[in-house]
């Protein structure tokens, strides 16, 4: 090898490193302080001295043949709903900074995500109907035919009802959504709501949402998440739970929200999750109604499971669904880096039953190293082999 490039190699490897240990810091001195605090207010109410127990005698022996010793806040915080310590609970910091992107191949993240490619990619399921669509500055209409901005503006004229505008990249939680309704807006108004918004969005027809979705919040969707796992050839749903925003908010959940398990009946749990953990005990609260049953539950589950295979770069998925004004599931939107929070709501191992596969496979069998770690952010070793 010449000077020159190993010489190349030695740099590239220290600011790999270098990154590596400020991505880690800002880690540790920012998230980690953020739920520690988070983690002292949750478990008010929970026996310190069983705590500790737990994880003693639970916890660290479980983790211990994988030779890793977590801290004992990440089962504090899991565990919040129902002060139990499951050793089967994901740290965060594992998660995050090693599982994640061990199962998805984040290099095709953003691309797979960008909401002008979802009604291309999952056609046969129902989606709010797109009106026009805005693609690195081009506009085109909804079958993706390039069109001129006169006629992005007399797409949106011809409509009746209120649009919503949103960007295409880089979004969630509802953010930069914004409203109109074309018959009170003139052309300069619009294409002033197309430059605000960017070079990349989609505008959409409102999503009329079921009965008993609208009861929960009638100004906002309402939306079903459900996490699905992509594993030896078969789809697994460990987790689903309801996202309503608060009283006040409009659109779509966004800021402040309820969080709670939807059974496989339809049924809510009575135990509510406001934002990142505060709870509520619905049966004393009444913030939802006691008998609400969300219809069609068997059938979201089905979509989520069919559909999971054609992004197979991507093994864990947090799909987001409605449920239309008949009850059939309509797909909002899906997320290859879902939040690891749905085990706080559910009180359940975010992996489910198949805890022990995922971590197995991670921790001794690496099935996935050949094809999903290209590109992702893991450690200095794994960026190093596949550069050479």
């Amino acid at each position: 090898m010449s000077v020159g490039r190993a010489l190349n190699r030695l740099l590239y490897d220290v600011s790999l490193k270098a990154a590596r240990c400020a991505k880690d810091h800002y880690y540790r001195t920012t998230v980690e302080t953020f739920n520690e605090g988070l983690a002292a207010e949750l478990t008010e109410g929970w026996d310190e001295s069983i705590r500790a127990e737990e994880y003693h005698e639970a916890v660290l022996p479980y983790w211990d043949r994988f030779g890793r010793h977590p801290k004992m806040i990440w089962f504090e915080l899991a565990g919040s709903r129902d002060h139990r310590m499951d050793p089967r609970f994901i740290p965060s910091d594992l998660y995050y900074m090693e599982l994640l992107p061990y199962l998805n191949n984040m290099q095709f993240r953003f691309a797979l995500e960008d909401k002008n490619s979802l009604d291309m990619r999952f056609h046969d399921v129902k989606q709010a109907k797109t009106v026009c669509r805005r693609i690195a500055g081009e506009f085109y209409d909804d079958k993706m035919e390039l069109i001129q901005l006169s006629d992005a503006l007399r797409l949106c004229r011809d409509q009746e009802e209120e649009l919503f505008i949103k960007p295409s990249l880089y979004s969630g939680y509802g953010k930069g959504i914004q409203s109109f309704i074309p018959a009170e807006c003139t052309d300069d108004r619009i294409e002033e709501l197309f430059s605000d918004t960017g070079s990349n969005l989609i505008v959409q027809e409102k999503i009329h949402q079921h009965s008993a979705l609208a009861s929960l919040n009638p100004d906002a969707v309402c939306t079903i998440r459900v996490l699905s796992l992509f594993m030896d050839g078969s789809v697994y749903i460990p987790n689903v739970y309801i996202r309503v925003g608060t009283a006040g908010l409009s659109h779509v959940v966004s800021g402040s929200e309820y969080n709670a398990e939807i059974m496989p009946d339809g049924t809510i749990s009575s135990k509510i999750c406001l934002d990142e953990g505060r709870w509520f005990d619905n049966r004393e609260e009444g913030i939802f109604d006691k008998n609400l049953v969300i219809p069609g539950m068997d059938r979201v589950i089905a979509e989520a499971v069919r559909l999971h295979p054609r992004v197979g770069h991507f093994k864990w998925i947090g799909w987001d669904f409605t449920l239309d004004e008949d009850g059939a599931p309509l797909l909002i939107e899906f997320n290859t880096a879902p939040g690891d929070h749905a085990q706080r709501v559910c009180g359940r191992p975010l992996f489910g039953d198949m805890t022990d596969r995922v971590l197995e496979d991670f921790f001794f069998h690496r099935s996935m190293e050949d094809f999903q770690l290209r590109g992702c952010w893991v450690t200095n070793e794994d960026i190093r082999r596949y550069r050479e």
